[in-house]
């Protein structure tokens, strides 16, 4: 589209006038000038018979076949919504669960064990878990007794967040002798702001690589079309 100046002269209003677009100030402007202007007439003419003539001019249309093919290519490439929401969700999902996955290994946010020794000839240190207000231990875990070691740690980074959980540590000597530590309870809502920190990040991190997934379009090389 075609921008008239600020201060137009009225010779370059005539497109417009023609076109009957002016303002009323811009076409009285036209019109006191052709009336003083004789020669202006003939200009006048010029472009109104221009505009006829590019009006007179026939619409070009594609022909059937042609018409046929850019159908079929729009439709083709067209992605479809549910096609895409797929991916993007399966995207995002895996993100999300595999980040989650790694934070929970590095950070373990979990209820910590610590234990004392004394002694030697403990081969193994096993670490059993209940729920709160249950007897019925599972083992989650074995430690390898080290040389010379006097200190041990454990951090149970399977608890589910908030549980309460009742821990015992049982030592097996070489020979198949066990003895079993006092009993301790850890309380999963320690460590539950971490926990919900972690999952958050990773929810976060998910819905953004859905997002990119969805918006995301690739580019595709243009075929030529045939008639």
């Amino acid at each position: 589209m075609f921008k008239r100046s600020a201060n137009p002269d009225p010779s370059d209003l005539l497109p417009w006038y023609v076109n009957q677009t002016l303002s009323h100030v811009e076409r009285d402007a036209v019109e006191d000038w052709l009336k003083t202007q004789p020669a202006a007439t003939d200009r006048l003419t010029t472009v109104s018979e221009l505009r006829s003539a590019i009006n007179a001019q026939p619409r070009l249309a594609p022909s059937p076949a042609v018409r046929q093919q850019l159908l079929a290519q729009i439709k083709t490439r067209q992605p479809s919504p549910k096609h895409l929401a797929r991916p993007a969700w399966l995207v995002g999902s895996a993100v999300a669960l595999v980040l989650l996955v790694a934070l929970w290994l590095v950070v373990q946010p979990g209820i910590a064990l610590q234990w004392s020794v004394t002694g030697t000839g403990v081969n193994t240190y096993r670490v059993y878990r209940a729920p709160a207000d249950s007897e019925e231990f599972s083992l989650i875990s074995e430690i390898p007794a080290q040389h010379n070691a006097e200190a041990y740690s454990f951090t149970d980074i399977t608890s589910l967040p908030g549980q309460t959980y009742t821990y015992v540590i049982e030592a097996v000597t070489q020979t198949g002798q066990t003895t079993l530590s006092p009993l301790a309870i850890g309380h999963g809502l320690d460590v539950l702001p971490a926990q919900l920190a972690l999952i958050l990040t990773s929810l976060v991190a998910g819905v953004v690589a859905m997002l990119f997934v969805s918006n995301y379009t690739p580019t595709e090389r243009r075929r030529p079309i045939g008639v």
